[in-house]
């Protein structure tokens, strides 16, 4: 079963998609630099205090506190190189989270471009772009928003792997690379695994319904098979 993209006329989707693009491009210039550097100079609060406490650490001590702690050591690795090159002021600190959240608005137009078209993709990024609980994340020294990249790129690899059918063998490799990534980043993310296996059984039940029950058991074949 393929996952069938609307067949809309190329000209109305260029004219919907170039209309859109504008004011998109004017409310970002003016939205992202106010959601994600408004009071990114505050002080850090405990947990945020804490992650950088750890990411203080070497590696091999990261995994040892970590055993405590039952956090997986993904994003802890990456803000400890982070610190190794920027240092830990708090603004140097919360500017790794703000990246996640700007690739974030990339993965997520690019989840909806392949799921819908051009101007869904970017309708995705500008509501991921005025989230709340995103802009909150963007400037928290926590793993929530490298989780949610993460989350985005799975179900984008998914799309393209297991729905839209790209035959792409460094789609294959990069869904399961990505989801490895996640599930050692939080453990929230098997949420995330879980979902797609859901949505891959109501996507794809019927036929394979149709191609194990139907094709596979008809009492011809089972005599022909046991002869």
């Amino acid at each position: 079963m393929y996952w069938k993209i609307p067949n809309q006329n190329n000209m109305l989707r260029a004219r919907g998609f170039n209309s859109l693009l504008l004011p998109l491009i004017v409310i970002s210039l003016f939205a992202i630099p106010y959601f994600v550097f408004f009071r990114i100079n505050q002080s850090l609060w405990l947990d945020e205090a804490y992650s950088v406490l750890i990411g203080l650490q070497n590696f091999e001590d990261i995994i040892s506190t970590l055993k405590y702690d039952n956090d997986p050591p993904v994003y802890y690795y990456l803000l400890a190189i982070w610190i190794r090159i920027f240092g830990i002021d708090p603004i140097t600190v919360r500017i790794l989270s703000g990246l996640f959240y700007f690739l974030c608005l990339i993965a997520i137009y690019k989840l909806g471009a392949t799921v819908y078209d051009n101007k869904t993709g970017l309708l995705c990024s500008f509501l991921y772009m005025v989230s709340p609980l995103a802009i909150f994340h963007s400037h928290n020294v926590r793993m929530y928003s490298l989780l949610g990249l993460l989350g985005i790129l799975s179900y984008l690899f998914f799309f393209r792997s297991f729905v839209t059918k790209t035959n792409s063998r460094k789609d294959i490799v990069l869904y399961v690379t990505i989801n490895i990534i996640g599930t050692f980043t939080h453990y929230w993310f098997m949420f995330n695994i879980l979902s797609q296996i859901i949505c891959f059984i109501l996507l794809f039940s019927r036929s394979l319904y149709k191609k194990f029950i139907v094709h596979d058991f008809r009492p011809s074949k089972i005599i022909v098979d046991f002869s």
